[in-house]
């Protein structure tokens, strides 16, 4: 028909090995061409124009990025319960470290309740990530629509920007707890704050 565009898939899978096998001599890591060869009725071949927009490879293995989307959810779920705990202890025994060398008397248990309020930030930041990605529609892009290499470049310096800014308003809740119960100037209460939560920026980085 004339003016007509189809969007043709071609299992190849099931004859990989003539692909494979064609020659000693043939090397896939870099294709400069590709010939088709089409066959068609006679009555068809009196004025015959073909068009080829374009052409891509797709991996049998190949998966969806929703597929993946549950799994995320579950890591999520399992980071905000277990990291909780986990950031808890060491945040608070930490600030309770540096505020002894600082000579700020107190018991373990203060900073226990300061940084537990604290990362509270923390639990509501992983909530919203899963509601997120549970309500997030799909979201579909044609192949040639971006370049990938920028699409992935795009997602790590996301990835890294929120992993870095990521405590920083329990660090400000931090610090303003300690000045607040023990009466600290601000310069104190920051390093106290600051210093406090080093540990994971440490064990980001080792990660």
């Amino acid at each position: 028909q004339n003016g007509t565009w189809k969007n043709i898939t071609i299992p190849l899978a099931n004859d990989f090995g003539r692909w494979l096998n064609s020659s000693l001599n043939a090397s896939w890591d870099n294709i400069t061409g590709l010939e088709l060869e089409l066959v068609w009725a006679e009555t068809a071949r009196g004025n015959l124009t073909m068009l080829i927009d374009k052409v891509f490879f797709q991996s049998d293995s190949f998966q969806p990025l929703l597929n993946m989307v549950s799994g995320n959810i579950v890591l999520f779920a399992l980071d905000a319960v277990m990291g909780f705990p986990f950031y808890w202890i060491l945040f608070s025994f930490v600030l309770f470290i540096i505020a002894r060398l600082l000579q700020v008397k107190g018991e373990l248990k203060i900073f226990l309740v300061i940084v537990g309020y604290t990362l509270i930030a923390l639990v509501v930041m992983e909530l919203l990530f899963i509601i997120f990605y549970a309500l997030v529609p799909p979201l579909y892009f044609s192949v040639d629509s971006t370049a990938p290499s920028s699409v992935l470049q795009t997602m790590i310096l996301f990835s890294l920007s929120a992993s870095l800014l990521r405590p920083v308003w329990s660090i400000v809740l931090s610090i303003i707890g300690v000045r607040v119960v023990f009466e600290l100037p601000l310069g104190k209460s920051a390093i106290i704050g600051v210093v406090g939560f080093l540990p994971y920026y440490v064990l980001l980085f080792l990660a």
